[in-house]
């Protein structure tokens, strides 16, 4: 074994050394070479916890302690070395404390660290994006849930939102509850599926002043929707006076002019009015005057529920 070292010693800087089979080197007789060392394909076989050192600093070393190999990298930084260990099953690598996994390509600002024990950042374009701790998950930037994927909150994921691409709806639903909430994105409808309490005021807003002809049919945006006669009292002749809306859907109709009203007409009085009105009534609407109507899609009519001539 001397022999062997002496002779790569003593072999000049552009050493190559070619070997016919497995050579081992021992901690007392370190393998220095100044130029390539070839086995040809065969073994180099180092004892436990002997090095592999790169660099004439000595400050990049391989180890393998019988169990894992660990990488110690050359730049330490302000703090302690960064280590990289792989198991020697091959199924675990541990990055140390202060360590970086930057991805190639994305620039020196993308990248997952893990600066405490119970903590791990992602930084993307040198902002932090996503924090998780052992007991939070902190969101610096917008969170996409795709397509029939779940976000739960909770300890027992008590409640849930997915998103369904297909028809473009939210949905809200709870494991004890099942669904509780879900939001039409197209048409901007919520639907809640179960009783809805409010704990203070419930504020209707109203539309602005709709100003209406004879031949207007109004489109209901608002649960208040406030009208005044175009020009002088005005009585609908529009077949319908309203237009179609979801099922169920109801609305107040607000007149707001004693002079300029507008007057609606029962569909026994116009055919194809749409207007189911209590006694086949028309109503006329002054200032202050309320006809309140529901839209049931099955009959394609909208129904009274109450009026007052205020």
């Amino acid at each position: 074994m001397n022999a062997l070292l002496l002779s790569v010693l003593l072999s000049g800087p552009a050493t190559n050394w070619d070997s016919w089979g497995p050579v081992e080197f021992g901690i007392s007789w370190p393998l220095v070479a100044a130029g390539n060392i070839e086995t040809n394909g065969n073994d180099i076989l180092l004892d436990d916890s002997d090095q592999v050192i790169f660099g004439t600093g000595g400050d990049t070393s391989l180890t393998f302690d019988g169990t894992s190999f660990k990488l110690a990298l050359a730049d330490c930084g302000a703090g302690a070395c960064d280590v990289i260990t792989i198991s020697a099953g091959g199924d675990d690598i541990y990055l140390s404390n202060g360590g970086r996994i930057y991805f190639d390509g994305l620039g020196g600002c993308d990248f997952i660290s893990s600066p405490t024990s119970d903590s791990l950042y992602l930084y993307t374009g040198c902002t932090q994006s996503l924090l998780i701790t052992s007991s939070l998950i902190g969101l610096r930037r917008n969170t996409r849930v795709y397509d029939n994927s779940i976000f739960y909150f909770g300890d027992n994921n008590d409640i849930g939102f997915s998103y369904d691409e297909t028809t473009d709806d939210r949905f809200e639903e709870s494991t004890s509850a099942g669904l509780v909430r879900s939001v039409d994105t197209a048409s901007t409808t919520t639907q809640f599926h179960g009783a809805v309490v409010f704990n203070s005021l419930l504020v209707e807003v109203p539309s602005a002043d709709q100003s209406l002809s004879a031949g207007t049919t109004m489109t209901v945006t608002n649960r208040i929707m406030r009208v005044v006669g175009n020009g002088g009292a005005v009585t609908l002749t529009s077949t319908p006076h309203l237009t179609d809306a979801s099922d169920g859907v109801c609305t107040k109709i607000q007149g707001t002019d004693d002079t300029n009203t507008v007057t609606l007409q029962d569909e026994s009085n116009l055919a194809n009015s749409g207007m189911q009105l209590s006694g086949g009534a028309d109503f006329t609407l002054g200032q202050g005057d309320i006809l309140e109507v529901c839209y049931d899609s099955g009959d394609d009519n909208w129904y009274e529920v109450s009026r007052s001539n205020n």
